[in-house]
C-alpha cells in the first residue's frame, strides 16, 4: 500500500499531489440546501479551491488504508481515494459504529468544516479541506477504486467439451475495463484455464490483461475440479463503451485444447 505521513501532526500526504482531511466533530458552517453531495467526481475541483466547497456535504467511496487510530478526539482511519488519474490519501475522524481494518472499501459521508493548509514530508505545500464524519459504511473495491461508467450485460454463454463459460457482466471504468465470468466444468474431469492469455479485441486493437492488485478483485482459479462452478472478473485496460469488443480465453483438459470467444455489443 503506498502511503506516508505529513510532517505536520497526524496529516497525510497526497499521491499525484492530492488530499482530503477529515477532521473530529466541530461547529459546522451553514450550508445550501441546492448543493448536492460531492464525490470522488469532485476531487480535482475540491483540491484545486477548497475554501469553496466549505459548507457542502460529502460522499467519497476509497479504501481503508491503514488500522484505525484512536486518541481522546476520536478514531482516526486514513483513506485512499481515487478518481479516474486523481488519487488521495484521507483521515476521517469519527464516532461511528462500524468497525473498519486495513484493506477495506468504504463510503464516508460527512460535511466540510473548514480548511487546511500543511506541509508534506516531501516538502510540497497542500491546501486542502476539514469534514465533519457522520456516516461510515462498506462498499465494494469497484465503487472505491474504480467505479462503473457504463455496464453491458450480455448474458452469453459458450460450451466447449462440457465446459461452460458464461460472460454476465461488462463494466467499463476511467482506468480499466472488467469482464466478470461464469465457468461450470461440466467434463468427468479437471480442466484448466488459461487466463494468462486472455485477450480482448476493439476497433482491431488487442489488450492483454491488466491486474488491479490493489482492488483484489476475485480471481478465476487456474485448475478447476469436475462439476465445480466458479466466478471471477478479468481485468483488461480502458476500451469504450460504444463499440462492439471481443473476448477470447483458454481452457484445456486431459488430451484436449479449446477456446471460447465471446462477442457482445454496446448496451448487451
Amino acid at each position: 500500500m503506498l502511503m506516508k505521513r505529513f510532517l505536520i501532526g497526524v496529516l497525510l500526504f497526497i499521491l499525484l499531489g492530492a488530499a482530503l482531511l477529515l477532521t473530529a466533530p466541530r461547529p459546522a458552517p451553514k450550508k445550501s440546501a441546492n448543493n448536492p453531495r460531492l464525490t470522488n467526481r469532485d476531487m480535482s475541483n475540491i483540491l484545486r479551491d477548497p475554501r469553496h466547497f466549505v459548507g457542502r456535504r460529502i460522499d467519497l467511496n476509497g479504501q481503508v488504508a491503514q488500522d484505525p487510530q484512536y486518541d481522546r478526539s476520536g478514531t482516526h482511519v486514513q483513506i485512499f481515494v481515487v478518481f479516474e488519474r486523481v488519487n488521495t490519501y484521507i483521515i476521517g475522524d469519527y464516532s461511528a459504529t462500524l468497525e473498519v481494518t486495513q484493506g477495506d472499501f468504504i463510503n464516508a459521508r460527512g460535511l466540510v468544516t473548514d480548511t487546511f493548509k500543511g506541509v508534506t514530508d516531501d516538502g510540497h505545500k497542500l491546501e486542502t479541506v476539514r469534514v465533519r464524519v457522520d456516516k461510515v459504511r462498506s462498499t465494494t473495491p469497484e465503487n472505491a477504486l474504480a467505479p462503473a461508467l457504463k455496464t453491458w450485460t450480455p448474458g452469453l454463454t459458450e460450451v466447449d467439451h462440457n465446459v461452460s463459460v458464461s460472460l454476465d457482466r461488462v463494466e467499463f471504468a476511467a482506468t480499466e475495463t472488467r469482464f466478470y465470468l461464469k465457468i461450470r466444468n461440466g467434463a468427468s474431469e479437471p480442466i484448466v484455464t488459461h487466463l494468462y492469455n486472455s485477450e480482448a479485441t476493439q476497433a482491431r486493437r488487442r489488450y492483454g490483461l491488466q491486474p488491479n492488485p490493489i482492488a483484489g478483485y476475485k480471481e478465476m482459479p487456474v485448475d478447476l475440479a469436475s462439476g465445480v462452478d466458479e466466478t471471477g472478473v478479468l481485468v483488461f485496460p480502458v476500451m469504450t463503451a460504444g463499440k462492439p469488443l471481443k473476448l477470447s480465453l483458454g481452457l484445456s483438459g486431459s488430451g484436449w485444447e479449446g477456446r471460447v470467444e465471446f462477442k457482445p455489443k454496446p448496451g448487451r
